[in-house]
């Protein structure tokens, strides 16, 4: 039995989340992936969340997550359109934003709770060509937009096919605060 104030959710076995602002061109790019992820790979065991620019209100979901795989925009440098992948602790640690609009995936990954971390966390992304208003992808990246998806499902497929470790077969529990 559990103490008062404690309630258990399920896990999330596979949480797959696409980040970005459609109306700021290619960083709009995770937002469409996890659309087209949603739309034609949905399956049990995988929930797909368009956090578009709002990242920081899923931070629940992220915390009740096995596994991760979040997809937004990578910058390095490299040409337009090329495919970047990091391990969780691959992403550089964040710079203080200026305003809630700057929150980004290092900013969400330094904020989970270290008992409620995923297992793994992926970030997989595309090089941006522009960032202009206006919410269409450039020709590279939306040229890049099928290999991206057919990596989240070569990701999430991968995972699927793993045996699950203890700490994912057991529930969250979450304390309420009153």
């Amino acid at each position: 039995m559990k103490p008062s104030g404690i309630i258990t959710t399920p896990r999330i076995p596979i949480l797959v989340v696409g980040v970005g602002n459609l109306l700021m061109g290619d960083d709009g790019v995770g937002v469409h992936a996890v659309q087209l992820l949603q739309a034609n790979h949905a399956q049990p065991g995988v929930v797909f969340i368009d956090a578009g620019t709002a990242i920081l209100s899923v931070l629940g979901e992220i915390e009740r997550a096995n596994r991760l795989l979040l997809i937004d925009v990578i910058q390095t440098g490299a040409a337009p359109g090329t495919l970047h992948q990091l391990r969780g602790d691959e992403v550089a640690p964040p710079r203080t934003p200026r305003s809630l609009h700057e929150y980004g995936v290092g900013h969400v990954l330094a904020q989970i709770s270290p008992d409620l971390r995923p297992s793994e966390i992926l970030v997989i992304g595309v090089e941006p060509a522009v960032f202009d208003f206006g919410g269409a992808l450039s020709r590279p990246v939306r040229e890049a937009l099928p290999r991206l998806v057919k990596l989240a499902t070569g990701r999430v497929a991968h995972w699927q096919a793993e045996p699950l470790h203890s700490r994912e077969q057991k529930p969250c529990d979450l304390e309420l605060i009153s």
